[in-house]
């Protein structure tokens, strides 16, 4: 029991602040000569005192069922807040801080053990600091004192905040517990927590399922996910530490791989007379090495075409001269470029009028203002004012021409042929005397898409008939010009290839064998990334950015590693070394030959009189198609000419949807669609409007592109074997070749076409 003179002094101020308001009252005299049993009878204590029942039951339950130690508490707490303002005498009336109450009545009756008030006084120690604080809150207009249904909610949520805490104590670990604990207290303390804490309470039952206390469930799920970040980044870290240590072993290896003749040849001769280099996009190029412009430059001014406003054209080429003039570049020296166009005669009567590229294309001859005299302004060119006539080649000989693709009114203007620009560097050459050691370097510094003005030094070059001087080219190339590098190389691979230098054209394959490479991939004759390490890590997180620093460095050292996985040029040695599918198994079943001629029997047109379900008219290279009821199909030409068709595609699937069923075992008759099956891995296949058999699209997608293990879509997919040499050899796997079987579970793709109309009907 606590000290008398503490229990009647916590009296009277309840006496005086909250009961009774004449401090003159005498009963706190009559107190001395009670004994501690008096106090247990409330019914003597209201009429010593002349008060009414539920003040006299407060009076009792705390001089007799109250814990000293959270007497001494609610006399601090009432001495600071007032009695009056802060704490109603029915929350005390009521037996909230006796000994044994418990709040689990009603909706948290289940709960009542773990809501009572235990004998070590940490729940109402607890709910004594809720109130506290709760009221300490609330501005001070707001506050009012405790009534007993708000003060039993607080109540609950002690108890059940207790109990919760307790077992997820026992449920984690010390360190996590003590990490968590502070701010769950925090968030308890201010309220927060007291929805999910009452909701729980009515819901459940004993044992503690912490699994189902959202706020409880939140944290562990917050520290669950904090912890497995933690995790990742010392996972991403020793990766990335493991892939460099690869990628450095790689790198050595290739620095150390020994080339052939044809290889070493190669690379001597770009190193000496063509030098290339990467730009980015090369929005900045001009503007960076026109400051080091040192004699001249020829300048091809933007021109129009089809989509281009003569607004634009204007603001271009204006653009284009301001900056020439900022740069203390001389624009004054205009130049024109002629074509001749007799040469697309070739492509038929008309063939000239019917190519609607100009003639003409404007140019200056650009000198820095630093140079004077100028030695070069005594060529050829700056005299006459023109260059040219300059053979213009078809379209159909345009570098990369596809038929079913054709370039559009830009493509057209820019390339104009190895040809033309070989003309345009001899007319600037012509007229000046040369010494026996002069060197003239050629920096192109906007290059074209397909980099003409290289190949026009290199075929000079090449050819070795040139006479002086001697030219070399420095080239500044797009990302997008990967393919340029190779390309070029190729030319002079090809010259060697050719030369009386090479070795017999039955030589063995001299190419050195591939590396063997840890990290990185070996594709065409070139290092790059494989794509599955470059996308490992989301971008923007320290994984993504080490992984692709690394490919960058492999970048610098291998410039033609710059595309990964993108089909590029080989060089000609390279390609002999390249294996090909076995269709010498099976018994010598190969392909079907879509190159093969076909001879079908024709109807005129005039007696073409079968019954049509569909008709679409063919357009401009296609055929036109007849679907008759019967569901034949007939290809017919209806131009004045004779045409010849080339194995493709007729029709694509552009209405329907595809559906995934099992069709194991059904036939084809439930189906009511088109399955996605192949026989065997000679089915004929599309990629990039060319036929090939699949055995030989995988071979594309192996060599080219770097994949060695794929699977497709409904089918098993087994590499054939060669059968054993002897017994107990190992089988040999056939290069290229593959046994495809229903995939396992029975499921496929099933195409299910919607109906169409004849105007829906695209070729």
């Amino acid at each position: 029991m606590a000290d008398p003179e503490d229990m009647i002094t916590l009296i009277q101020m309840i006496l005086i602040q909250g009961f009774r308001t004449d401090p003159d009252e005498p009963g706190v005299e009559k107190l001395s000569v009670w004994t501690p049993n008096d106090w247990e009878n409330a019914t003597q204590v209201a009429r010593a005192f002349s008060i009414g029942r539920m003040e006299s039951l407060a009076v009792s339950h705390l001089m007799e069922r109250v814990s000293p130690e959270m007497l001494l508490e609610l006399k601090e707490a009432s001495r600071c807040r007032g009695m009056r303002q802060w704490l109603t005498h029915d929350v005390i009336a009521k037996e909230m801080f006796n000994r044994g109450w418990s709040s689990g009545t009603g909706g948290f009756a289940a709960w009542s053990i773990e809501s009572s008030n235990d004998a070590e006084n940490i729940l109402v120690a607890k709910f004594i600091e809720r109130l506290k604080k709760d009221w300490d809150r609330l501005p001070s207009g707001m506050k009012k004192p405790w009534l007993f249904k708000d003060a039993l909610q607080v109540h609950a949520s002690c108890g059940g905040f207790i109990a919760i805490m307790a077992a997820l104590e026992k449920s984690v670990p010390k360190g996590d517990f003590d990490a968590a604990s502070a701010t769950l207290s925090d968030q308890f303390n201010s309220g927060y927590l007291d929805p999910d804490i009452t909701a729980f309470l009515e819901v459940s039952t004993p044992p503690i399922k912490l699994n189902i206390v959202a706020s409880v469930e939140q944290r562990k799920q917050a520290d669950m996910h904090e912890k497995e970040r933690e995790l990742q980044e010392k996972v991403t870290a020793a990766t990335v530490e493991q892939l460099r240590h690869k990628f450095n072993q790689d790198i050595e290896t290739l620095k150390s791989r020994v080339q052939g003749k044809g290889q070493q040849h190669t690379k001597a001769f770009m190193e000496k007379n063509c030098k290339l280099v990467f730009v980015g996009d090369g929005k900045n190029a001009f503007p960076e090495i026109a400051k080091f412009l040192a004699a001249w430059g020829h300048m091809q001014l933007p021109i129009s075409q089809q989509q281009t406003a003569n607004t634009a054209l204007l603001k271009h080429r204006t653009r284009l001269q301001h900056f020439l003039l900022e740069s203390k570049l001389d624009p004054t020296n205009e130049i024109t470029l002629i074509f001749d166009k007799s040469g697309l005669q070739s492509d038929g009567p008309g063939a000239n009028s019917k190519d609607k590229r100009k003639a003409t294309h404007p140019c200056h001859l650009v000198t820095a203002d630093c140079h004077p005299s100028n030695s070069w302004m005594s060529s050829a060119v700056p005299e006459a004012g023109t260059i040219g006539p300059c053979p213009l080649i078809r379209c159909s000989d345009m570098l990369c021409y596809d038929p079913d693709c054709r370039p559009g009114p830009a493509a057209r203007i820019e390339q104009k042929g190895v040809p033309a620009h070989s003309q345009i560097l001899q007319s600037y050459l012509r007229g000046i005397e040369f010494g026996e050691k002069d060197v003239v370097v050629w920096v192109d510094v906007l290059a074209n898409r397909y980099c003409e003005f290289g190949r026009a030094v290199l075929k000079r070059l090449l050819d070795g008939n040139s006479g002086r001087p001697r030219v070399i080219y420095f080239g500044c190339l797009r990302d997008e010009q990967a393919d340029v590098q190779n390309a070029l190389e190729e030319m002079v691979y090809t010259h060697w290839d050719q030369s009386d230098s090479a070795p017999p054209r039955s030589r063995p394959v001299e190419q050195a064998a591939d590396p063997e490479l840890v990290l990185l991939s070996w594709s065409s004759g070139q290092p790059c990334f494989p794509e599955a390490i470059l996308t490992k890590y989301a971008e923007g997180t320290k994984g993504h950015k080490d992984i692709h620093a690394m490919n960058q460095e492999l970048i610098a050292l291998f410039p033609n590693a710059r595309v990964q996985g993108a089909p590029t040029p080989r060089t000609g040695g390279r390609a002999r070394a390249t294996g090909r599918p076995d269709y010498s198994i099976d018994g010598g079943l190969k392909p079907v030959d879509h190159t093969r001629t076909l001879h079908k029997t024709m109807t005129p047109k005039n007696s073409f009189t079968v019954e049509r379900k569909l008709y679409v008219a063919g357009v401009k290279g296609k055929p036109s198609l007849v679907l008759d009821v019967h569901y034949g199909l007939w290809i017919g030409n209806e131009s004045e000419e004779e045409v010849t068709f080339a194995a493709g595609e007729i029709a694509g699937f552009n209405l329907g949807s595809f559906e995934e069923k099992v069709v194991a075992g059904l036939g084809e008759r439930e189906l009511s669609g088109l399955p996605f099956r192949f026989v065997n891995d000679l089915s004929l296949v599309s990629h990039d409007k060319k036929i090939m058999p699949l055995a030989d699209y995988m071979h594309q997608i192996c060599t080219v592109h770097g994949v060695a293990d794929f699977e497709l879509a409904c089918h098993d997919v087994v590499q054939k074997q060669y059968p054993p040499e002897s017994d107990g050899a190992e089988p040999v796997p056939v290069p290229y070749r593959y046994t495809l079987s229903p995939a396992r579970n029975g499921k496929c793709q099933v195409y299910k076409p919607s109906a169409v109309t004849g105007d829906a009907v695209r070729l």
